[in-house]
């Protein structure tokens, strides 16, 4: 019988030579939040980094990946798991109606204002 190992901040942390740029499971394991109408990937770095001060140790901004059209924030799973092993802040966003998410029938006539609207939230 195998021994449970008990919990650390970076397990499964990815190691940089490691990372496969067409793996998207990235995403998967990192939590999520609304944003808007759309859904925001927080990077392990981010959520550790969240409520913290200069004073604290936090350098600079984080990182925010926006897609384009027909695509969200999947494409950039890569990207997250990199910056993730560097420790640096980063998120991506699913725009309204991308990644998965819901599409009702008046997503067609969404512009660019409203996707805007979700990377303000």
């Amino acid at each position: 019988m195998s021994q449970v190992e008990p919990f650390a901040p970076d397990a499964g942390k990815p190691q940089i030579d490691a990372i496969d740029p067409l793996d998207f499971g990235y995403l998967d394991i990192l939590p999520r939040q609304r944003a808007g109408q759309g859904r925001l990937h927080l990077g392990r770095a981010l959520g550790r980094a969240l409520g913290r001060t200069a004073e604290d140790g936090a350098e600079g901004p984080a990182l925010l990946f926006v897609h384009g059209a027909h695509h969200g924030a999947w494409c950039f799973a890569a990207y997250l798991a990199f910056f993730d092993a560097l420790g640096i802040p980063a998120a991506a966003l699913d725009l309204r109606g991308h990644g998965g998410l819901p599409q009702d029938a008046a997503f067609c006539r969404q512009g660019v204002a409203a996707m805007a609207e979700d990377v303000a939230a």
